[in-house]
């Protein structure tokens, strides 16, 4: 691997470079940009970028437009034989290449570029394929006007309610039974069906025959056993249980064998077959009597009773487990094809779509031509952020650029290190499958920190440097140490005029917490990590007071200081930890505004504006703190019928202003009706709180206008409460930009600078809200 040189990187070919964190990738972006510019004599938008999200587009077209002014002005300073306004090797470099002419024709040439910058081909994945889609309409077989939408859950609710008409009309009375256990409903079985979307679709494991599911009619045959054998063997089972020694009495003392007796009998006296198992029948199974009925050094009771339950239980839990894996894959193929169908008959494209329809035509017959066409319109492409690529993105570019046989220009920047977007889809391996088609001799890195202090790059690379693979995959992964430029020396934190170490681990100590064989127990560690940081910051902001903790020569102030962590809740922990210490905080989080409490509060508020008339929904939406009565006030109703009729003629108003002139006059009423804005700016986190309903407010309104109707409103509401929200709009929005302390996620905080960084749960670990081990395997 070499060291990137910007001015004399080959401009042609595949070119994978490396950027660790703070090494400048966005400046060496631009400047290869520029050099493209002048050095193939291309327009501006014929050069492809490529990054993240929609922010990182904007920030690099505005860093591109200040870069092509500044060139254009040291070139013309060069013209007339004069220095440039500032000290730049990079331009300096690129200038001593052209001869006067050339230089005044350069200029002239950046000038006018940085005056067209929006016809700039700057994109997102999804901005770019979607142009493609819309210039090769007919050579791809996209819509010729389709129409994006960010929200595909009424079609799939519709094909997820047909699947399950379809099922249960061919099912027989313990399927039905079964379905309805296990999902309750079509929206319970779409929602299990989430796991298995992404792109490419995940495949689920192992692959079934029809022939290599059993049916449910076998477990009759075999739970009629069970019965015949409980009145044949019931005595000797009695007798077994009381009285053998081998037994572990803890485990099976008599209370608990007294409560398997009863569960088997009334077991027994049954016709139905049982599709869920207690631990009251598993007493009786062969594997719960090794595993926790026999003492040590005893053989385990045995008995043909015993082996009967354990075959049925084997049995039953193989039935289901396999006609779940049947139902999830045959399900997945039906949601996905109607789905498909839908948006096809109603022109849509989804997100996903704009790439897969790409994709798909890429690797068709006509896909060498479409890619000659979208390389003659791109010649050269950047590629940012790499790292957060996954395979379908990948192959599109390969396709397009002819990797890695006959490779075009194609520079591809990112930093493995920073993948922390696999919940998109971003799959390291199609990084790494990059990696190896570039080569060796084409893989570059970035060996300068500009945005760290010394000591903590120093600290960095030692802790790193120890493992052997820090990153797993030492061969695609490696650890490179960098070194710092020593920019962020210049204004270091000081505390009583001291520098304290840039890299600090801090230890729990476990007096006073609970612990669990002499680990601290995660709940305690948890509010123990967010008192010590609260405390912390605290101490340095009281410092800062008496003019004793500064950055270089101003006082360190609270905004100065940052604390990551992996989630809201996370956040709101070390939030509350604050508050208890008197330090003001803000939060900075990549979680949806759909996940927050006002959004189920938002829910029962709008069910109540849909049926007015509801007493239930109503005193349900009254709980809220959003309309903020307690028990003894919603109590009173019941007493008060003229305080009921009142409140119910309020609502029925906002109800009607709802369907006279829409969502969005309706609820501002309410708000004013029922004083919601000044009760919840005086409870905790108020600000917060209003900030995510005025955010709710105006995502509700949008979608009133596509989903019409106070049901089909409150519908999308429930399917966005029930999804995993992803849309930039759908982010939690910052509530103010005082001074205060920076509470950030992981995934938020990525680009942004703070002199001062807090990390409370290094050793925390995120799990998906609600969600089960499956009990399949995902491919």
């Amino acid at each position: 691997m070499k060291p990137l040189d910007p001015l004399n990187l080959p401009l042609d070919g595949v070119r994978l470079i490396e950027a660790s964190a703070g090494t400048g990738k966005t400046y060496s972006i631009v400047f290869l940009f520029l050099r493209t510019l002048l050095e193939r004599d291309l327009d501006i938008g014929r050069i492809l970028v490529v990054t993240f999200t929609n922010a990182a587009t904007e920030e690099l077209r505005g860093r591109l437009r200040e870069r092509l002014r500044e060139a254009a002005d040291h070139f013309a300073c060069k013209t007339a034989g004069a220095d440039g306004p500032a000290k730049d090797p990079l331009l300096d470099g690129l200038a001593g290449r052209l001869d006067p002419e050339r230089l005044a024709r350069a200029a002239w040439k950046l000038r006018e570029a940085a005056g067209r910058l929006d016809e700039a081909a700057i994109f997102t994945i999804h901005g770019f394929c979607r142009r493609m889609l819309q210039e090769f309409a007919f050579e791809s077989g996209a819509p010729f006007h389709p129409e994006l939408t960010t929200d595909e859950e009424e079609l799939r609710r519709q094909a997820a309610a047909d699947y399950w008409r379809r099922a249960l009309a061919g099912a027989g009375e313990k399927e039905t039974r079964w379905f309805l256990r296990t999902w309750g409903g079509p929206d319970g079985l779409l929602q299990s069906l989430q796991v298995l979307r992404g792109t490419p679709a995940p495949k689920i494991l192992p692959e079934l025959q029809p022939e290599d599911v059993p049916g449910f009619d076998e477990l009759d045959r075999m739970f009629r056993e069970v019965r015949r054998g409980w009145e044949r063997y019931r005595e000797d089972v009695v007798d077994l249980f009381r009285k053998s020694d081998a037994l572990y009495r803890s485990s099976y003392n008599s209370s608990v064998i007294q409560n398997a007796l009863n569960y088997m009998d009334a077991l027994a006296g049954q016709e139905e077959t049982p599709l869920d198992l207690p631990d009251s029948f598993l007493r009786f199974t062969p594997a719960m009597l090794e595993e926790k009925g026999t003492k040590a050094g005893h053989s385990v009771p045995s008995h043909p009773f015993f082996d009967l339950c354990g075959r049925f239980r084997d049995r039953l839990r193989e039935t289901i487990r396999l006609q779940r894996i049947r139902i999830l894959r045959d399900a997945s193929r039906f949601v996905e094809e109607e789905t498909a169908r839908g948006k096809e008959q109603e022109e849509l494209l989804s997100f996903d779509d704009l790439l897969n329809v790409l994709d798909k035509a890429l690797c068709g017959p006509g896909g060498a031509d479409l890619a000659r066409r979208i390389r003659a319109k791109f010649p050269v492409a950047l590629i940012d952020e790499f790292q957060d690529t996954d395979p379908v993105q990948y192959r599109i570019f390969q396709r397009i650029y002819d990797l890695p046989e006959n490779p075009e220009p194609l520079c591809l920047i990112g930093d493995p290190k920073q993948a922390i977007y696999s919940f998109r889809g971003a799959d390291i391996f199609a990084y790494m499958q990059a990696r190896r088609d570039a080569g060796a001799g084409s893989i570059y890195t970035m060996d300068t920190n500009w945005r760290s202090a010394s000591d903590l790059v120093e600290a960095v690379n030692l802790l790193f440097g120890r493992s052997p693979a820090p990153f797993v995959y030492d061969e695609d992964i490696p650890f490179h140490p960098v070194k710092s430029a020593g920019k962020a020396d210049a204004r270091p934190l000081l505390v009583d005029g001291t520098r304290p170490a840039a890299f600090r681990i801090r230890f729990l100590r476990s007096e006073g917490l609970k612990l669990n064989k002499g680990t601290i127990t995660k709940g305690d560690a948890y509010d123990a990590a967010a008192a010590d940081c609260a405390g912390e910051i605290a101490r340095l902001l009281n410092l800062a007071a008496e003019g004793r903790a500064r950055i270089g020569d101003a006082p360190l102030k609270a905004r100065d200081i940052a604390v990551l962590v992996r989630s809201h809740r996370e956040g709101d922990m070390v939030q509350k930890a604050l508050r208890r210490r008197g330090v003001a905080s803000v939060s900075l989080q990549r979680e949806s505004v759909f996940s927050s409490g006002e959004a189920e509060e938002m829910l029962a508020i709008l069910a109540t504006l849909a049926d007015p008339g509801d007493e239930g929904l109503l005193r349900a939406a009254l709980a809220t703190e959003m309309l903020g009565w307690d028990a003894p006030s919603i109590r009173r109703l019941d007493a008060d019928e003229a305080l009921l009729e009142s409140l119910q003629q309020r609502f029925l108003r906002y109800h009607d202003l709802w369907q006279r002139y829409g969502f969005f006059s309706g609820f501002l009423e309410l708000l004013k009706g029922e004083g919601v804005t000044g009760r919840v700016r005086s409870l905790p986190e108020g600000e917060r709180r209003l900030t995510n309903i005025l955010h709710l407010l105006e995502l509700l309104h949008a979608a009133s206008q596509t989903h019409p109707g106070t049901g089909n409103l409150l519908r999308w509401l429930q399917d966005k409460r029930a999804s995993d929200g992803e849309g930039e709009e759908e982010q939690l929005r910052l509530e103010s930009e005082e001074n205060l302390v920076q509470v950030v996620t992981i995934h938020r905080s990525k680009g942004l600078e703070y002199p001062v960084v807090f990390v409370p749960f290094p050793w925390s670990e995120r799990v998906s809200k609600g969600k089960k081990p499956n009990t399949f395997l995902l491919q």
